[in-house]
């Protein structure tokens, strides 16, 4: 997340006393280390929402 005011990025929802934004999609590369920890979330989001 990046707050739109300061220009720093932060894992909260609101900086500043505003809501952040999505920074955007990370860049690919083959030697991603956190790559089983985003499709963990994923997994655990779409069970939440009851979609597998």
């Amino acid at each position: 997340m990046k707050c739109g005011k300061c220009e720093t990025y932060t894992m909260k929802t609101e900086c500043c006393g505003q809501k952040t934004a999505k920074a955007g999609p990370a860049k690919y590369s083959p030697h991603d280390q956190y790559a089983r920890y985003r499709r963990a979330a994923k997994s655990d989001q779409l069970r939440e929402e009851g979609l597998i």
